[in-house]
């Protein structure tokens, strides 16, 4: 099978949106490379996930094989809903 990883910054509590634009391309959110910590996957090249500390985690797009990736988009969006301060 085919793997490339990319390493990206989250933030505690914020959920995030991770998503390819292809869905035979199906992607994993791990919180390192070792396969015991795998936390999140997405079948389909979508999934949702909210990190339970800060710090980097890594995105893992994998396909069966080389020619299953052709050319693809990664994409992470967070949302937070932040208070507004009163004063």
């Amino acid at each position: 099978s085919d793997t490339q990883w990319v390493a990206i910054a989250l933030d505690s509590g914020v959920t995030y949106s991770v998503q390819t634009s292809s869905s035979s391309v199906p992607v994993w959110v791990c919180d390192s490379l070792k396969a015991s910590t795998y936390r999140a996957y997405g079948a389909a090249g979508s999934l949702t996930y909210t990190p339970s500390r800060t710090g980097y985690f890594f995105i893992k797009a994998c396909g069966s094989t080389t020619t299953t990736f052709g050319s693809y988009n990664l994409t992470v969006t967070g949302n937070s809903i932040k208070e507004q301060e009163e004063g």
